[in-house]
């Protein structure tokens, strides 16, 4: 999510997000920003994270299945044309039985393919966010 057009109580909410999922993964802070490059490493704990984010937002289910109503409801308006190419393009990740945690890697590694430069800038910025909140 870009920091473009967010309120600070949005900024505090995203803020408070991250650090609630790294705890509760114990994910390393060096694989989340590689996975915002570009580099999806094969790690339980990212891919755990990924899902925490996902669901904590609603947009994802427990079980690992996405409502994409929900999260082109989340972005903010200069990334609409993206998430349609994300929506496009992952709607059919489907959620292997019973790891929620693949299927959120599968669809955050989805949306990075679906156009790598806009995932850049956007992760990029998201990334940015989290480090100066």
């Amino acid at each position: 999510m870009a920091t473009d057009g967010l309120s600070p109580e949005q900024k505090e909410m995203i803020s408070n997000l991250h650090k609630s999922c790294v705890a509760e993964t114990s994910v390393s802070e060096e694989l989340i920003a590689a996975a915002a490059k570009g580099n999806f490493a094969e790690d339980k704990p990212l891919k755990c994270y990924m899902k925490c984010l996902l669901t904590s937002i609603g947009v994802m289910e427990e079980d690992g299945s996405m409502d994409f109503d929900a999260y082109m409801e989340m972005l903010p308006p200069q990334y609409k044309k993206w998430g349609e190419k994300v929506e496009a393009k992952c709607k059919d990740v489907a959620p292997p039985e019973g790891d929620a945690c693949e299927t959120a890697f599968k669809i955050n590694k989805c949306s990075y393919e679906a156009d790598p430069e806009v995932s850049k800038l956007k992760h990029h910025s998201f990334n940015d966010l989290l480090r100066f909140v």
